[in-house]
């Protein structure tokens, strides 16, 4: 398997996305950045949103678009 050079920045991911899956792409993420101040950026290949560390990541796969959160079990207490 040849291993593919991650993305330059965020709006490289979105560029290289097509069809459907970058139209939910840029929907989550417009969503996500008009919430808060949250640094986003490129890690393990997708989207990542920092803020006192990892809080939520948007993976467009063949398939699907996934979208989670780390720490999710804190967000009730927002």
């Amino acid at each position: 398997m040849r291993k593919v050079p991650p993305p330059a920045n965020p709006d490289a991911y979105v560029a290289s996305l097509r069809g459907w899956r970058r139209e939910t792409v840029e929907a989550i993420r417009k969503t996500v950045r008009g919430v808060g101040s949250l640094q986003e950026m490129i890690k393990w290949g997708h989207l990542v949103y920092i803020g006192n560390g990892p809080v939520l990541l948007i993976r467009a796969k063949d398939e699907r678009v996934l979208f989670g959160f780390w720490r999710g079990q804190r967000l009730g207490n927002i």
